[in-house]
């Protein structure tokens, strides 16, 4: 899974999502959120993108986009529950974050 946060038009977590354009598309959030983030207390909506093999989320949090990028497309199943995220801007936090190898989905 690939979480994206960016500013309007940067298009980032669309090349990750294998989108041609900058955002999501015409038909994006248009019925009710198919997923939610847990940021704090507030559950985020996501929708669904239609994106080639991997399941594809996005949303709009406090004024930035919101993308989750999962490989395989039948990895969206991981958003049945909410998912629990932190804002690593907010400040006091104790970061350990993990790294590891590149991934193979990631464009060279």
């Amino acid at each position: 899974m690939m979480l994206v946060s960016e500013g309007p038009c940067v298009g980032l977590g669309a090349r990750f999502a294998g989108l041609r354009g900058p955002d999501p598309g015409d038909h994006f959030a248009s019925g009710p959120p198919d997923a939610t983030v847990r940021c704090g207390h507030r559950e985020l909506p996501l929708w669904h993108v239609d994106a080639p093999g991997r399941a594809v989320f996005a949303g709009e949090v406090m004024g930035a986009w919101l993308w989750l990028v999962l490989w395989p497309d039948t990895a969206g199943v991981m958003l049945v529950e909410p998912l629990p995220v932190r804002d690593l801007r907010d400040r006091g936090q104790d970061l350990n974050v993990p790294f590891g190898a590149p991934s193979p989905q990631l464009p060279r």
